[in-house]
């Protein structure tokens, strides 16, 4: 099974969200049709992606993160501003305001996985929600125009006080997520 470490966003979060995906398609017009925009109540803040795990690896899986999440306590998380990832845009994504304590809690993810045998992820990590993906250069060099438009942004903010291990199967309407573990943040 496909599996990632997560943070999920507040409704409130995600209806605004929402607002600015509805914005963002009408500036568009007919070149929003070419993009993949993401579900709001798909949408959640990805600590760690695992890939494919071995079902017999689900319970270490779940235990790492429960090991991690009770070192830390639960915090606010600030939702604005807009970016893109790539040269022609090929991701539009909302960010979340620097959070010491949310990096802190990425990278102690990261440490404990690489500890317990696990790919390390060598990106930076930089915290979004996906709006959605491009696959038309042009619509991408388009979105890549209008995205000033949005960088002043703001969601709101929302209490984080849990991380969550997902799967994500992928099917041909999009990927379903299935909660595999809640674990309470508790430091």
């Amino acid at each position: 099974m496909r599996c990632f470490i997560a943070v999920d966003i507040d409704t409130k979060i995600l209806n605004q969200v929402e607002k600015l995906q509805n914005n963002m398609r009408s500036d568009l017009g007919s070149a929003a049709e070419t993009i993949k925009w993401v579900q709001p109540q798909r949408m959640h803040l990805t600590l760690k992606f695992l890939g494919e795990v071995p079902d017999s690896d689900l319970m270490e899986v779940c235990g790492v993160v429960a090991s991690v999440a009770k070192k830390h306590s639960g915090f606010s998380l600030e939702v604005k501003n807009v970016g893109t990832f790539g040269r022609p845009a090929r991701v539009a994504w909302v960010g979340v305001d620097e959070n010491k304590i949310l990096e802190d809690l990425q990278a102690d993810l990261e440490d404990s996985f690489g500890l317990a045998g696990w790919k390390a992820d060598n990106k930076k990590f930089v915290g979004h929600l996906t709006l959605c993906r491009i696959k038309s250069f042009e619509t991408g060099r388009r979105l890549g125009r209008l995205i000033g438009r949005y960088e002043n942004f703001e969601a709101g903010s929302c209490n984080v006080n849990s991380v969550c291990v997902y799967e994500s199967e992928l099917t041909k309407t999009g990927p379903v997520y299935r909660l595999m573990k809640e674990c309470q943040l508790t430091g």
